[in-house]
Protein backbone atom coordinates (compact mmCIF):
# COMPACT_ATOMS: atom_id res chain seq x y z
CA UNK A 1 0.00 0.00 0.00
CA UNK A 2 1.34 3.31 -1.08
CA UNK A 3 2.06 5.91 1.48
CA UNK A 4 -0.70 8.93 1.32
CA UNK A 5 1.51 11.90 -0.81
CA UNK A 6 2.39 14.93 1.50
CA UNK A 7 2.96 18.18 0.51
CA UNK A 8 6.21 17.85 1.90
CA UNK A 9 7.14 15.58 -0.78
CA UNK A 10 10.22 16.47 -3.33
CA UNK A 11 8.41 17.15 -6.66
CA UNK A 12 10.25 13.99 -8.46
CA UNK A 13 8.53 11.79 -5.72
CA UNK A 14 5.25 13.41 -6.50
CA UNK A 15 5.42 13.17 -10.38
CA UNK A 16 6.87 9.49 -9.77
CA UNK A 17 3.61 8.97 -7.36
CA UNK A 18 1.07 10.23 -9.90
CA UNK A 19 2.17 8.07 -12.68
CA UNK A 20 2.63 5.12 -10.88
CA UNK A 21 -0.78 5.06 -8.02
CA UNK A 22 -3.67 3.62 -8.66
CA UNK A 23 -5.33 6.26 -6.24
CA UNK A 24 -8.05 8.78 -7.36
CA UNK A 25 -6.21 11.72 -7.25
CA UNK A 26 -6.67 15.65 -7.99
CA UNK A 27 -3.65 17.50 -8.80
CA UNK A 28 -3.42 20.99 -8.23
CA UNK A 29 -0.49 22.09 -10.68
CA UNK A 30 0.84 25.68 -10.92
CA UNK A 31 1.93 27.71 -14.50
CA UNK A 32 4.82 25.52 -16.16
CA UNK A 33 4.27 22.77 -13.96
CA UNK A 34 4.11 20.31 -17.37
CA UNK A 35 0.24 19.59 -16.58
CA UNK A 36 -0.06 17.80 -19.92
CA UNK A 37 3.26 15.94 -19.77
CA UNK A 38 2.26 15.00 -16.13
CA UNK A 39 -1.60 13.90 -17.49
CA UNK A 40 0.08 11.35 -20.49
CA UNK A 41 2.24 9.93 -17.78
CA UNK A 42 -0.34 8.97 -15.74
CA UNK A 43 -2.49 7.61 -18.31
CA UNK A 44 0.94 5.33 -19.70
CA UNK A 45 1.40 4.18 -16.15
CA UNK A 46 -2.54 2.68 -15.90
CA UNK A 47 -1.48 0.96 -19.68
CA UNK A 48 1.10 -0.41 -18.22
CA UNK A 49 -0.19 -1.97 -15.79
CA UNK A 50 -2.86 -3.45 -17.91
CA UNK A 51 -6.15 -1.12 -17.95
CA UNK A 52 -7.84 -1.30 -21.08
CA UNK A 53 -7.27 1.51 -23.51
CA UNK A 54 -11.10 1.17 -24.81
CA UNK A 55 -12.38 2.20 -20.63
CA UNK A 56 -10.62 5.36 -20.73
CA UNK A 57 -12.10 8.70 -21.23
CA UNK A 58 -9.77 11.53 -21.50
CA UNK A 59 -11.19 15.01 -21.50
CA UNK A 60 -9.90 18.01 -22.47
CA UNK A 61 -10.76 21.74 -22.73
CA UNK A 62 -10.06 22.23 -26.56
CA UNK A 63 -9.41 20.14 -29.54
CA UNK A 64 -6.03 21.79 -29.82
CA UNK A 65 -5.26 20.64 -26.81
CA UNK A 66 -6.40 16.48 -27.40
CA UNK A 67 -4.60 16.71 -30.36
CA UNK A 68 -1.35 17.92 -28.22
CA UNK A 69 -2.17 14.96 -25.70
CA UNK A 70 -2.57 12.28 -28.38
CA UNK A 71 0.95 13.83 -29.95
CA UNK A 72 2.76 13.37 -26.38
CA UNK A 73 1.46 10.09 -26.31
CA UNK A 74 2.73 9.08 -29.36
CA UNK A 75 6.02 10.23 -28.88
CA UNK A 76 6.45 8.63 -25.21
CA UNK A 77 5.64 5.60 -26.92
CA UNK A 78 7.75 5.53 -29.71
CA UNK A 79 10.63 6.41 -27.29
CA UNK A 80 10.03 3.21 -24.53
CA UNK A 81 9.85 1.34 -28.21
CA UNK A 82 13.36 0.86 -29.53
CA UNK A 83 14.96 -0.75 -25.75
CA UNK A 84 11.65 -2.62 -24.90
CA UNK A 85 11.94 -6.54 -24.48
CA UNK A 86 10.34 -8.52 -27.38
CA UNK A 87 7.14 -9.00 -25.80
CA UNK A 88 6.99 -5.80 -24.15
CA UNK A 89 7.74 -4.34 -27.42
CA UNK A 90 4.27 -6.01 -29.47
CA UNK A 91 2.84 -4.77 -26.44
CA UNK A 92 4.26 -0.92 -26.48
CA UNK A 93 3.62 -1.62 -30.90
CA UNK A 94 -0.42 -2.58 -29.92
CA UNK A 95 -0.90 0.19 -28.09
CA UNK A 96 0.47 2.24 -30.59
CA UNK A 97 -2.15 1.11 -33.26
CA UNK A 98 -4.89 1.67 -30.78
CA UNK A 99 -4.38 5.18 -30.07
CA UNK A 100 -6.33 6.59 -32.52
CA UNK A 101 -9.05 4.85 -31.08
CA UNK A 102 -8.89 6.55 -27.77
CA UNK A 103 -11.80 8.71 -26.52
CA UNK A 104 -9.56 11.79 -25.99
CA UNK A 105 -11.88 15.11 -27.13
CA UNK A 106 -13.56 18.29 -25.38
CA UNK A 107 -16.47 17.64 -22.74
CA UNK A 108 -18.63 18.90 -25.08
CA UNK A 109 -17.48 16.32 -27.62
CA UNK A 110 -18.14 13.91 -25.19
CA UNK A 111 -21.58 14.82 -24.05
CA UNK A 112 -23.15 14.98 -27.71
CA UNK A 113 -22.01 11.32 -28.29
CA UNK A 114 -23.79 10.50 -25.17
CA UNK A 115 -26.79 12.29 -26.13
CA UNK A 116 -26.37 10.84 -29.68
CA UNK A 117 -26.33 7.60 -28.41
CA UNK A 118 -28.84 7.41 -25.68
CA UNK A 119 -31.04 10.26 -26.30
CA UNK A 120 -32.76 8.63 -28.79
CA UNK A 121 -34.78 11.39 -31.22
CA UNK A 122 -33.27 14.20 -29.57
CA UNK A 123 -30.95 15.84 -30.95
CA UNK A 124 -28.28 18.01 -29.03
CA UNK A 125 -27.46 21.75 -29.45
CA UNK A 126 -23.33 22.24 -28.74
CA UNK A 127 -23.83 24.77 -26.62
CA UNK A 128 -26.06 22.99 -24.08
CA UNK A 129 -24.77 18.95 -24.78
CA UNK A 130 -23.33 18.54 -21.53
CA UNK A 131 -26.34 20.09 -19.56
CA UNK A 132 -28.60 17.26 -21.56
CA UNK A 133 -26.58 14.64 -21.03
CA UNK A 134 -26.39 15.41 -17.05
CA UNK A 135 -30.49 15.00 -17.60
CA UNK A 136 -29.83 11.89 -19.67
CA UNK A 137 -28.19 10.36 -17.24
CA UNK A 138 -29.90 11.12 -14.11
CA UNK A 139 -32.96 9.81 -15.92
CA UNK A 140 -32.22 7.14 -17.48
CA UNK A 141 -30.23 4.21 -14.70
CA UNK A 142 -29.73 2.17 -18.11
CA UNK A 143 -27.36 4.56 -19.90
CA UNK A 144 -25.53 5.54 -16.68
CA UNK A 145 -24.78 1.61 -15.91
CA UNK A 146 -23.31 1.49 -19.37
CA UNK A 147 -21.49 4.54 -19.21
CA UNK A 148 -20.19 4.12 -15.86
CA UNK A 149 -18.58 0.53 -17.52
CA UNK A 150 -17.56 2.69 -20.46
CA UNK A 151 -15.98 5.20 -18.13
CA UNK A 152 -13.63 2.64 -16.32
CA UNK A 153 -10.95 5.71 -16.57
CA UNK A 154 -12.17 9.31 -16.44
CA UNK A 155 -8.96 12.11 -17.07
CA UNK A 156 -9.56 15.66 -17.12
CA UNK A 157 -6.95 18.62 -17.90
CA UNK A 158 -6.82 21.84 -17.33
CA UNK A 159 -10.15 20.74 -14.82
CA UNK A 160 -10.18 24.66 -13.89
CA UNK A 161 -11.98 25.34 -17.35
CA UNK A 162 -14.68 22.71 -16.35
CA UNK A 163 -18.49 24.31 -15.04
CA UNK A 164 -20.41 23.05 -12.34
CA UNK A 165 -22.22 21.08 -15.03
CA UNK A 166 -19.50 19.34 -16.27
CA UNK A 167 -18.24 18.93 -12.80
CA UNK A 168 -21.29 17.10 -11.44
CA UNK A 169 -21.23 15.06 -15.46
CA UNK A 170 -17.82 14.15 -14.34
CA UNK A 171 -18.35 13.30 -10.84
CA UNK A 172 -21.29 10.67 -11.61
CA UNK A 173 -19.61 9.03 -13.89
CA UNK A 174 -17.22 8.22 -11.31
CA UNK A 175 -19.31 6.69 -9.11
CA UNK A 176 -20.50 3.16 -8.68
CA UNK A 177 -23.91 1.92 -8.18
CA UNK A 178 -24.45 2.96 -4.09
CA UNK A 179 -23.14 6.78 -4.93
CA UNK A 180 -19.35 5.82 -3.89
CA UNK A 181 -16.23 7.04 -6.12
CA UNK A 182 -14.82 4.12 -7.11
CA UNK A 183 -11.45 3.21 -6.56
CA UNK A 184 -8.62 4.75 -9.18
CA UNK A 185 -11.81 5.99 -11.45
CA UNK A 186 -10.96 9.54 -11.47
CA UNK A 187 -8.18 11.74 -12.48
CA UNK A 188 -8.15 15.61 -12.71
CA UNK A 189 -5.01 18.08 -12.80
CA UNK A 190 -5.51 21.96 -13.22
CA UNK A 191 -4.90 25.45 -11.54
CA UNK A 192 -7.68 27.75 -10.08
CA UNK A 193 -5.42 30.51 -10.52
CA UNK A 194 -6.10 30.07 -14.24
CA UNK A 195 -9.81 30.36 -13.94
CA UNK A 196 -10.66 33.03 -16.64
CA UNK A 197 -13.64 31.42 -18.82
CA UNK A 198 -17.40 32.55 -17.09
CA UNK A 199 -17.78 33.59 -13.63
CA UNK A 200 -13.98 33.74 -12.24
CA UNK A 201 -14.89 33.63 -8.79
CA UNK A 202 -17.57 30.95 -9.05
CA UNK A 203 -15.28 28.44 -10.69
CA UNK A 204 -12.25 29.53 -8.40
CA UNK A 205 -15.15 28.39 -5.27
CA UNK A 206 -16.00 25.13 -7.66
CA UNK A 207 -12.49 24.05 -8.48
CA UNK A 208 -11.86 23.48 -4.75
CA UNK A 209 -15.04 22.51 -3.58
CA UNK A 210 -14.82 19.88 -5.90
CA UNK A 211 -11.32 19.22 -4.61
CA UNK A 212 -13.30 18.89 -1.09
CA UNK A 213 -15.49 16.46 -2.23
CA UNK A 214 -12.89 14.29 -3.43
CA UNK A 215 -10.56 13.93 -0.43
CA UNK A 216 -14.31 13.59 1.47
CA UNK A 217 -14.79 10.37 -0.49
CA UNK A 218 -12.12 8.95 1.62
CA UNK A 219 -10.73 6.95 -1.34
CA UNK A 220 -8.62 9.95 -2.90
CA UNK A 221 -5.70 12.35 -2.16
CA UNK A 222 -4.89 15.83 -3.26
CA UNK A 223 -1.28 16.71 -4.84
CA UNK A 224 0.38 20.34 -5.54
CA UNK A 225 3.03 20.36 -8.08
CA UNK A 226 5.46 23.63 -7.52
CA UNK A 227 8.17 23.53 -9.85
CA UNK A 228 7.62 25.47 -13.25
CA UNK A 229 9.82 24.36 -15.92
CA UNK A 230 8.99 27.04 -17.35
CA UNK A 231 10.05 30.71 -16.64
CA UNK A 232 13.55 32.06 -15.29
CA UNK A 233 13.75 32.56 -11.28
CA UNK A 234 13.30 36.04 -11.69
CA UNK A 235 10.35 35.47 -13.58
CA UNK A 236 8.75 33.28 -11.01
CA UNK A 237 10.26 34.85 -8.24
CA UNK A 238 7.99 38.34 -9.58
CA UNK A 239 4.70 36.05 -10.21
CA UNK A 240 5.02 34.90 -6.48
CA UNK A 241 5.49 38.30 -4.64
CA UNK A 242 3.06 40.19 -7.28
CA UNK A 243 0.22 36.93 -6.98
CA UNK A 244 0.50 35.74 -3.37
CA UNK A 245 -1.75 37.81 -1.45
CA UNK A 246 -4.46 38.20 -4.66
CA UNK A 247 -5.55 34.11 -4.30
CA UNK A 248 -7.08 32.53 -1.92
CA UNK A 249 -5.42 29.54 -2.39
CA UNK A 250 -1.74 30.56 -4.16
CA UNK A 251 0.95 28.69 -3.66
CA UNK A 252 4.90 29.61 -4.51
CA UNK A 253 6.39 28.03 -7.29
CA UNK A 254 10.21 27.62 -7.75
CA UNK A 255 11.65 27.86 -11.26
CA UNK A 256 13.75 24.76 -12.81
CA UNK A 257 16.03 25.42 -15.36
CA UNK A 258 14.80 23.02 -18.01
CA UNK A 259 17.30 20.41 -19.38
CA UNK A 260 17.71 21.44 -22.80
CA UNK A 261 21.14 23.86 -22.62
CA UNK A 262 19.49 25.92 -25.55
CA UNK A 263 16.70 27.06 -23.19
CA UNK A 264 19.20 27.57 -20.51
CA UNK A 265 21.23 29.88 -22.56
CA UNK A 266 18.59 32.45 -23.87
CA UNK A 267 20.39 36.32 -23.39
CA UNK A 268 18.08 38.01 -21.43
CA UNK A 269 16.13 37.43 -18.37
CA UNK A 270 14.10 39.47 -15.92
CA UNK A 271 10.61 41.05 -16.00
CA UNK A 272 10.91 45.04 -17.04
CA UNK A 273 8.77 47.73 -18.04
CA UNK A 274 8.68 49.93 -21.13
CA UNK A 275 10.44 53.28 -21.23
CA UNK A 276 7.53 54.59 -23.74
CA UNK A 277 4.55 53.18 -25.43
CA UNK A 278 6.38 52.62 -28.85
CA UNK A 279 5.69 48.57 -29.23
CA UNK A 280 7.74 48.11 -32.51
CA UNK A 281 11.06 50.13 -31.38
CA UNK A 282 10.48 48.27 -27.81
CA UNK A 283 11.37 44.90 -30.18
CA UNK A 284 13.50 46.41 -31.87
CA UNK A 285 15.88 48.12 -29.06
CA UNK A 286 15.24 43.99 -27.39
CA UNK A 287 16.48 42.04 -30.55
CA UNK A 288 19.60 44.54 -30.47
CA UNK A 289 20.54 43.74 -27.10
CA UNK A 290 21.78 40.08 -28.33
CA UNK A 291 22.17 38.35 -31.23
CA UNK A 292 19.96 35.81 -31.94
CA UNK A 293 16.73 37.41 -31.13
CA UNK A 294 14.32 37.13 -33.49
CA UNK A 295 10.80 38.45 -34.31
CA UNK A 296 9.37 34.80 -33.38
CA UNK A 297 10.82 34.86 -29.58
CA UNK A 298 7.98 37.59 -28.95
CA UNK A 299 4.61 36.44 -28.07
CA UNK A 300 2.64 39.89 -27.20
CA UNK A 301 -0.36 39.74 -25.27
CA UNK A 302 -3.16 42.51 -25.18
CA UNK A 303 -5.85 42.50 -23.27
CA UNK A 304 -8.67 42.42 -25.38
CA UNK A 305 -9.25 40.29 -28.44
CA UNK A 306 -10.09 43.59 -30.26
CA UNK A 307 -6.41 45.20 -29.72
CA UNK A 308 -4.99 42.21 -31.36
CA UNK A 309 -5.56 43.28 -34.79
CA UNK A 310 -4.35 46.84 -34.10
CA UNK A 311 -1.25 45.76 -32.68
CA UNK A 312 -0.58 43.22 -35.77
CA UNK A 313 -1.09 46.19 -38.48
CA UNK A 314 1.10 48.31 -36.62
CA UNK A 315 3.79 46.12 -36.37
CA UNK A 316 3.20 45.31 -40.17
CA UNK A 317 3.20 48.57 -41.08
CA UNK A 318 6.38 48.96 -39.18
CA UNK A 319 8.42 46.50 -41.09
CA UNK A 320 7.65 43.80 -38.19
CA UNK A 321 5.91 40.17 -39.25
CA UNK A 322 2.98 39.52 -36.72
CA UNK A 323 0.28 36.89 -36.31
CA UNK A 324 -2.65 35.95 -34.56
CA UNK A 325 -2.63 32.49 -35.07
CA UNK A 326 -2.27 29.65 -32.67
CA UNK A 327 -1.14 27.33 -35.11
CA UNK A 328 1.87 25.54 -33.96
CA UNK A 329 3.74 26.13 -37.15
CA UNK A 330 3.24 29.76 -36.97
CA UNK A 331 6.01 29.89 -34.06
CA UNK A 332 8.48 29.00 -36.54
CA UNK A 333 7.44 31.43 -39.62
CA UNK A 334 9.66 34.62 -38.07
CA UNK A 335 6.54 36.42 -36.71
CA UNK A 336 6.03 37.71 -33.62
CA UNK A 337 2.44 36.51 -32.51
CA UNK A 338 0.23 38.60 -31.18
CA UNK A 339 -2.85 37.59 -28.70
CA UNK A 340 -5.38 38.18 -25.65
CA UNK A 341 -5.16 36.00 -22.98
CA UNK A 342 -7.94 33.72 -23.60
CA UNK A 343 -6.24 32.92 -26.85
CA UNK A 344 -2.65 32.71 -25.42
CA UNK A 345 -3.39 30.63 -22.22
CA UNK A 346 -1.73 27.66 -24.34
CA UNK A 347 1.30 29.32 -25.30
CA UNK A 348 4.58 30.53 -24.13
CA UNK A 349 7.44 32.76 -25.34
CA UNK A 350 10.92 33.63 -24.35
CA UNK A 351 10.23 37.64 -24.34
CA UNK A 352 6.78 38.78 -23.74
CA UNK A 353 5.31 42.12 -23.85
CA UNK A 354 2.37 42.99 -22.39
CA UNK A 355 0.75 46.00 -23.19
CA UNK A 356 -2.03 48.83 -21.82
CA UNK A 357 -0.50 48.54 -18.34
CA UNK A 358 -0.36 51.47 -16.50
CA UNK A 359 -2.07 53.74 -13.60
CA UNK A 360 -5.46 53.33 -12.63
CA UNK A 361 -6.82 51.00 -15.21
CA UNK A 362 -10.49 51.41 -16.65
CA UNK A 363 -11.33 48.00 -16.38
CA UNK A 364 -9.55 47.09 -13.70
CA UNK A 365 -10.88 44.75 -11.03
CA UNK A 366 -10.80 41.55 -8.70
CA UNK A 367 -12.44 39.81 -11.65
CA UNK A 368 -9.38 40.37 -13.96
CA UNK A 369 -6.66 38.81 -11.45
CA UNK A 370 -6.68 35.28 -13.35
CA UNK A 371 -6.66 37.22 -16.68
CA UNK A 372 -3.39 38.81 -15.94
CA UNK A 373 -1.94 35.50 -13.77
CA UNK A 374 -2.38 34.22 -17.28
CA UNK A 375 -0.91 36.89 -18.94
CA UNK A 376 1.94 37.06 -16.61
CA UNK A 377 3.06 33.83 -16.43
CA UNK A 378 3.20 32.99 -20.29
CA UNK A 379 7.35 34.27 -20.65
CA UNK A 380 10.28 31.71 -20.42
CA UNK A 381 12.62 34.63 -20.05
CA UNK A 382 11.59 37.98 -20.35
CA UNK A 383 8.53 40.14 -19.50
CA UNK A 384 7.99 43.71 -20.15
CA UNK A 385 5.42 45.78 -19.10
CA UNK A 386 4.09 48.53 -21.91
CA UNK A 387 2.20 51.51 -20.73
CA UNK A 388 -0.89 53.52 -22.52
CA UNK A 389 -2.49 56.47 -21.87
CA UNK A 390 -5.78 54.30 -21.65
CA UNK A 391 -4.58 51.09 -19.58
CA UNK A 392 -6.90 48.02 -19.01
CA UNK A 393 -5.16 46.48 -17.12
CA UNK A 394 -2.12 45.48 -14.67
CA UNK A 395 -2.67 48.63 -12.30
CA UNK A 396 0.83 50.49 -11.63
CA UNK A 397 0.41 50.40 -7.88
CA UNK A 398 -0.78 47.45 -7.39
CA UNK A 399 2.04 45.27 -9.31
CA UNK A 400 4.68 48.31 -8.48
CA UNK A 401 5.33 48.16 -12.33
CA UNK A 402 7.34 51.89 -11.23
CA UNK A 403 10.00 49.90 -9.30
CA UNK A 404 10.58 47.93 -12.34
CA UNK A 405 14.08 48.83 -14.74
CA UNK A 406 12.91 50.33 -17.87
CA UNK A 407 14.35 48.45 -20.94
Amino acid sequence: MQPKPRDSWDENRKRAYIAGTDDNLFVEAGAGAGKTTRLSRRILGQLDKGASPDRFIVITYTKEAAGELRTKLVKQLKRQIPSAETEEKKRLKALLAELPQFHIGTITDFAEQICAQYGGDAKPVPRNAPEQALSLVKSNPQALQALRKKCERIFVDEFQDTDRTQKELIWLLAQDGSGRLRDNALFVIGDSKQCIYGNERLQIHDFHAFRRRMLQAGNAHWIRLKDNFRADAELVSWINVSFHSRFPHYFDMRSVPPGDERERSFPLSGVFRSSDGDIPALIRRLMAKADGISPDHFLIVVPRAEDAAACIDLLTRSGIPATGSQREYDRRSGAVQVMDPYRAKSLNSEIVLITDAGREPQAHGKHRIPVEYVAATRAKHVMVFVPSETPLWFDEAAYCLGDLDPV
